[in-house]
């Protein structure tokens, strides 16, 4: 996909299955933050690794999953002026 379009790289990240969007992987997430922030690419043939393996307890799904629920949270605090309560665990 890159090769048809000049300046452009493809993030691959090693897992299991068929997508790496709900597996954490702080290289992918990394690399993503600094195009965001910078527009910098990363290398060329780039391979991460996820943080987690299947059928296994990952710490980092709990913190990104955390991570995703405030953002939402923030969000829609942001577009309709109101807060969502905060669940006690």
């Amino acid at each position: 996909m890159a090769r048809d379009h000049p300046g452009s790289r493809v993030l691959v990240q090693e897992n299991a299955g068929h997508g790496s969007l709900f597996s954490p992987g702080r290289c992918r997430e990394g690399y993503i933050r600094k195009y965001f922030a910078t527009g910098e690419l990363p290398p060329e043939g780039l391979v991460c690794q996820p943080d987690c393996q299947p059928f296994q307890d990952c710490p980092r799904m709990r913190e990104v999953e955390g991570a995703r629920a405030m953002m939402a949270d923030e969000e829609a605090a942001e577009v309709w002026g109101w807060r969502a309560p905060r669940a006690i665990i």
